[in-house]
């Protein structure tokens, strides 16, 4: 229970800092933020993992979220000019120019993760590997789990 709750300060601790650094305020952070945190806290509880795999493994996983979300944003753009092309009636050479940058926005996602996943071949031993990909699988299909359970409920009141 102490290290559980030594890990939880140590990922509030270095995700405000960030946030500090980048010159956010704490209140900004709406409901995914939160559950990236608590994201944190439950994958070094499921991982076992020491105070300096914790630090290393956080900061490693920030810098991945960062340049996800950057990726992301760049391909929503994307899918904006797609928009913008269909209503203006483009011509197949246009559409293709963008539908080939969309490809390229989906080989940077890729590499990134092999980036990402390369780097934590570093940080954890293969065991904790290996639990670092059964917890990514379980935890994105408990939040699925809880936003149809919250859809439910208001769609019975």
């Amino acid at each position: 229970m102490k290290t559980i709750f030594i890990s939880f300060l140590l990922v509030v601790t270095v995700t405000f800092s960030q946030a500090q650094m980048r010159g956010r305020n704490q209140s900004e952070h709406g409901p995914f933020e939160k559950i990236e945190e608590l994201k944190k806290v439950k994958m070094i509880e499921a991982l076992g993992l020491s105070e300096d795999q914790s630090v290393k493994l956080i900061a490693r996983y920030n810098k991945h979220r960062e340049t996800m979300k950057a990726i992301e944003n760049d391909r929503s753009d994307l899918v904006d000019k797609l928009e913008e092309q269909i209503n203006a009636n483009s011509s197949n050479e246009e559409f293709d120019k963008t539908f080939a940058a969309l490809g390229e926005i989906d080989s940077r996602m890729r590499d990134a993760r092999r980036t990402y996943l390369e780097s934590l071949k570093e940080v954890l031993s293969k065991k904790q590997l290996a639990q670092y990909f059964v917890f990514e699988r379980n935890f994105a299909r408990d939040i699925r789990n809880m936003a149809k359970d919250i859809q439910r409920k208001r769609f019975k009141n």
